[in-house]
């Protein structure tokens, strides 16, 4: 197809989109407007989205290498679909809109219009608007079904291509990628709705209109959306094992069908929606036997795969399947959730994924509401079936549990009578109501009473189960749910019994009245929690899939449990006892925590190296609670800091934590690397292992104070504020400390190439090393220059400073100023510091660092000056990868040199050849010259092999023959 002609497809594509967005628009404000809207309006509102969401899909057949379709030329004939869809759509927004129609949304915006308003108004245009949104549905039916052969034919390429590199994939290595992808396993809350179901119950949902189009793909998204307890999790789970059965039944060799299922949850505390990708395309890659190449190539480059790169693989992994469905519950427990529901959209409109089904479960909130609305089918909870369902249940606990056989039998029936018809859909309700009856003395006249009286809402259920725990109990209960919250918000997961116990005990002694049992067992905390909370067998599994370690763990009963006892709904109540407040409880626990891990008697893990197996690090923490509070009060310097360091307890105890002289440090190193090791919780959020103080390697006696300062800027990481080292500089004397040389070992990762991750040496004072992982730190650099303009310029080497940073300087990532900037300004020199073996031009040029370059020429350095024959930077260390720059003009550099940045790394700073022909521009303009080396090999050769050179260019090695790690 010429150019031309494409434009003239793109323009009419963009013009159903625009014309689409003004209906869309219109159609909401009446809806949301008007008292009992007319349906016709949703109507319209549904399928001018779903044809807003064809045309986007449309947007890829005119893209350059497959513009010239057979596909793209039958679409785009001017009597073809989409000329066709655009007039309708035109003379539609026309009937809807018109001139005179800017009265009634000023009327939309100001009140709500009766129905008597709008029955004057919309039969006038009702049978005319019906008749357009026939033709366009025409219309956007015969689009739909031809972007679906094509993407079927997509599909059916990269099956072809996928099977052609399958052979070259051995089964392991297939299950290390599935492995690599599956970050959170849904399967144990699986397993434990699947162990509440009720057998019997949740039929009612096959029974719908709805299910059997879903099933046969004539509904892409089904939305089940309920009150809070009303069972989701449970019907959820119910749904997936019966997907699972259909797939089964109805697959053969010629038609496969793919299934899966996710939960959300809140103990995650994350955004479910690139693990809930991430476990789906592990599934079906585990079903399906292969991995998709798009796949294959993010697992080889060693890179997070992003939301848009997941879907790509799903829509590959999705080729060796007939169709696909997928269970997806609680997604308004997803923290945040927004690019979760903008995931449910895209599946559940864009053409790539036709052959998927999808259901969603959730609350009925208005974000969720307002997306899935035009996206897909609801089915409400808030039905007859719901009840039947309850009545099920609480029959079959009657009969099951023999404290109910207790009853007289009139009794029993009464009961099984009342609870499903006051449950109100809820079964988390009825659940508790059943727990609460069955723990009532078996007195027929005290059981009547509370059957007369059952409370009418979960909020009043729980009020109540939690003033009937003895008073004297009240504190250990307290303190069980404290344990909970604090251990989640740490770990992201469910504590374990064991550990929770030593807690509860721990964090109780000398508070407890003289009639309280202490908590030392399972049985004490079943009885005072009851069914607030849920103690499962958890079964922890290595890389090949074996079980290497049982526990049991405990965890909120229900998401309602943790609301409630969050809400200010109890807040001045006697129940407000038991109140979850964040603040509190960190500073409350993460004392105990630091004490407990301050506690660690040296040499207690003597023999240990810090790579033990699994088995052998959970079981200690699981048992020693003092080693448990170790890795916690470390997390909390990360997750916590700023809390930490507004507390000066906690900031002495924190300091004393991160201390290398301390007697038992050794221990706390092992004890986090065994950690980090078995439970990887550095590879979680931000917690990076070159952002931890028990990875810094000190190879030199110093003070304690350099050494905490040190540790507290390196554990803030990406933090936007460094608090706890702000903190201690405030609270110290900080020239000494500041001015101390120090002599350490640390990762650095990404530096300079995204793919690799370095460790250094680096030597000199706190300042000298932050500003060489500047570019890592911004913040903290930041705060460096802070001090060093407040505790007096005359005592610092700022041109030594300029130099080491150098390389690391981004403009676009600067902060509060630029620090190449400052630095300059507080007297700095732009060539460097005397005597220098390279200069800061020559690195500026080599890391194409226009900028940079621009701002150290405008403070007047020499673009013509080699360096100097000082000394090399010493091997090992970060600056060493500068060193054959020595002798070699600007000019040559740019023309001759690759730049110092490599792979991604270099493509997300955008410096491409456009970048190192400004710098070469800039370089000639400011006067600079080729000059040719009279040695070429001068640069290379002048670098010290020794490693005792620091960066002042002293020998350290010999000033210092007594060099020995602090750790040994």
């Amino acid at each position: 197809m010429p150019v031309a002609e494409t434009l003239g497809v793109i323009g009419s594509i963009i013009a159903i989109v625009q014309i689409s967005k003004t209906i869309i628009s219109f159609c909401r404000s009446y809806i949301d407007g008007i008292d009992g809207a007319p349906s016709d309006l949703r109507v319209i509102l549904i399928e001018i989205s779903a044809l807003k969401g064809i045309a986007k899909s449309l947007q890829y057949l005119t893209q350059p290498n497959i513009a010239n379709s057979a596909l793209l030329n039958q679409l785009a004939a001017v009597a073809g679909p989409i000329e066709g869809c655009k007039k309708a759509l035109k003379e539609l927004e026309t009937l809807l809109l018109p001139a005179e129609s800017s009265k009634i949304d000023q009327r939309l915006k100001g009140r709500k219009l009766n129905v008597a308003t709008a029955a004057l108004w919309w039969p006038l245009k009702a049978g005319k608007a019906k008749k357009l949104l026939q033709e366009i549905m025409q219309h956007k039916a015969t689009i739909n079904l031809a972007l679906a052969a094509e993407f079927t034919q997509d599909l059916k390429e990269v099956k072809q291509k996928t099977e052609e590199i399958q052979t070259l994939l051995t089964e392991s290595e297939r299950e290390k990628i599935c492995q690599w992808l599956e970050i959170t396993n849904p399967s144990d809350i699986h397993n434990r709705s699947q162990n509440l179901y009720e057998p019997g119950t949740g039929s009612w949902v096959l029974r719908t209109p709805q299910w059997p189009l879903w099933i046969e793909g004539k509904h892409r998204c089904l939305w089940i959306n309920g009150i809070p307890g009303a069972g989701k999790s449970i019907l959820a789970s119910y749904l997936a094992k019966e997907i699972e059965k259909h797939c089964i039944s109805s697959s053969s060799e010629r038609m496969k069908l793919g299934h899966a299922y996710y939960y959300c949850y809140f103990g995650h505390n994350q955004d479910e929606s690139s693990h809930f990708l991430r476990w789906t395309i592990g599934q079906l890659c585990r079903q399906s036997r292969k991995i998709p190449e798009e796949l294959q190539n993010i697992h080889k480059s060693g890179k997070t795969p992003n939301l848009s790169s997941l879907l790509s693989a799903l829509h590959g992994i999705m080729g060796e399947f007939e169709r696909v469905y997928l269970v997806l519950d609680a997604i308004d427990e997803s923290m945040p959730r927004a690019n979760l529901l903008r995931i449910i959209r895209d599946l559940s409109t864009d053409v790539r994924f036709c052959s998927l089904g999808l259901v969603v479960t959730s609350r009925l909130y208005i974000d969720i509401e307002q997306v899935l609305e035009v996206c897909s089918m609801p089915i409400t909870m808030s039905n007859p079936f719901v009840e039947e369902d309850i009545g099920t249940l609480v029959r079959s606990a009657v009969q099951s549990d023999p404290r109910y056989q207790k009853w007289p039998e009139g009794l029993r029936f009464e009961m099984q009578d009342t609870i499903p018809k006051k449950a109100k859909g809820m079964f988390r309700w009825a659940v508790c109501q059943l727990d609460i009856l069955k723990r009532l003395r078996p007195d027929v006249s005290v059981i009547r009473i509370a059957l007369s009286n059952l409370p009418k809402t979960l909020d009043e259920t729980y009020e109540r189960i939690f003033l009937a725990i003895p008073k004297d109990d009240w504190l250990s209960v307290q303190h069980v749910f404290h344990w909970l919250v604090y251990h989640n918000a740490l770990f992201g997961e469910k504590i374990p019994l064991s550990t929770l116990l030593q807690a509860v005990q721990q964090s109780t002694v000398g508070l407890l009245s003289p009639d309280a049992d202490e908590l030392h067992d399972f049985e004490g905390l079943r009885e005072r929690c009851s069914c607030l909370i849920v103690v499962e067998q958890e079964d922890l599994r290595g890389l090949d899939g074996t079980v290497y370690y049982k526990r049991s763990t405990v965890s909120f009963a229900h998401y309602t449990v943790k609301e409630y006892l969050q809400s200010p709904r109890i807040s001045g109540k006697t129940v407000g006892f038991f109140a979850l407040e964040q603040e509190k409880i960190q500073e409350q626990f993460a004392e105990i925590a630091l004490r407990q891990a301050l506690a660690i008697q040296p040499y207690t893990l003597a023999g240990y190296d810090g790579y033990e197996d699994q088995r052998a690090t959970h079981r200690l923490l699981d048992t020693d609670f003092k080693l448990y509070c170790g890795v916690s009060s470390a997390l909390q310097l990360n997750i916590w800091s700023e809390a930490m360091s507004s507390d000066p307890i906690l900031l002495e105890l924190s300091e004393a934590l991160v201390n290398p002289h301390r007697p038992a440090h050794q221990d706390i190193v092992v004890l986090l690397s065994m950690a980090d090791y078995a439970i990887d919780f550095t590879q979680n959020s931000d917690l990076y292992p070159e952002f931890q103080f028990w990875y810094i390697t000190w190879w030199r006696d110093l003070d304690s104070n350099p050494a905490v300062f040190l540790s507290f800027l390196i554990t803030s990481g990406f933090s936007n504020t460094p608090c706890l080292a702000i903190a201690f500089a405030r609270k110290h004397s900080m020239l000494p400390v500041l001015t101390q040389q120090l002599h350490i070992t640390k990762e650095v990762w990404h530096l300079f190439d995204k793919d690799n991750t370095d460790s250094y040496e680096f030597l000199g004072t706190i300042p000298e090393m932050v500003a060489q992982w500047a570019s890592k730190q911004p913040e903290t650099f930041d705060l460096i220059l802070d001090l060093v303009s407040e505790q007096g310029v005359i005592h610092f080497d700022l041109s030594i400073l300029l130099l080491l940073y150098i390389g690391c300087h981004n403009h676009s990532i600067c902060k509060k100023s630029c620090p190449l900037e400052r630095l300059l300004h507080l007297g700095a020199s732009a060539n460097g510091p005397n005597g220098a073996f390279v200069t800061p031009l020559q690195i500026a040029v080599v890391c194409w660092d226009f900028h940079g370059l621009e701002i150290l020429l405008n403070a007047g350095a020499d673009p013509n000056i080699l360096g100097e024959e000082g000394s090399a930077w010493a091997l090992g260390t970060r600056m060493e990868r500068f060193n054959h720059l020595h002798g070699s003009s600007l000019v040559h550099i740019v023309r001759h040199f690759e730049c110092n940045y490599e792979g991604d790394l270099k493509d997300e700073l955008g410096l491409d050849e456009t970048v190192r022909k400004m710098v070469e521009a800039l370089l000639l303009e400011s006067g600079a010259v080729e000059i040719e080396l009279d040695d070429p090999g001068q640069g290379s050769d002048a670098v010290s092999d020794g490693v005792g050179f620091d960066d002042n260019g002293d020998q350290g090695e010999n000033e210092d023959p007594d060099l020995e790690e602090i750790a040994e």
